[in-house]
């Protein structure tokens, strides 16, 4: 896992997010092409959902389907591990954000609805370099409805 450190260390958000999770059962998936790195998604346990931290395409891949399936791989982990769906922090208003999660089936995340580590993660996007005031929590169930 020591990957996922180095991967996340150099995000303005992720920072020691990688090395303070390690402990926590998370998971790494790399999308490979012609044996380069392709993409990867971040993701660990919070509360009772596997929270999506990061998933990034490098841009020579951008629209041949590695996010989809990154996301596709993500859901499975997250289902093998026992969550009952996904959770993450994005832009509302940048395409390959916020648009990009509501069409693989993600909704807002009602603040109201936030267990503690949900809250505690937003606490550190406020305390961050982001501009939270276009971002918000999305949420996708992979269970029965009603996370």
């Amino acid at each position: 896992m020591d990957d996922l450190i180095a991967l996340t260390a150099a995000e303005p958000y992720m920072g020691d997010h990688g090395a303070r999770h390690l402990e926590d059962g998370a998971g790494l998936l790399i999308a490979e092409h012609k044996g380069r790195i392709a993409g990867y998604a971040a993701l660990w346990p919070v509360d009772h959902l596997a929270h999506l931290c990061e998933i990034d395409v490098h841009p020579d891949h951008g629209g041949a389907g590695v996010g989809r399936a990154l996301m596709a791989a993500a859901e499975d982990w997250a289902k093998g591990q026992g969550h009952a769906g996904l959770s993450l922090t994005t832009f509302i208003d940048v395409p390959w954000n916020g648009p990009w999660y509501a069409r693989q089936g993600f909704a807002p995340y009602p603040e109201s609805d936030w267990p503690p580590g949900h809250a505690e993660i937003w606490r550190g996007q406020l305390a961050s370099a982001l501009d939270c005031s276009r971002r918000h929590m999305m949420v996708k169930s992979l269970s029965a409805p009603g996370i």
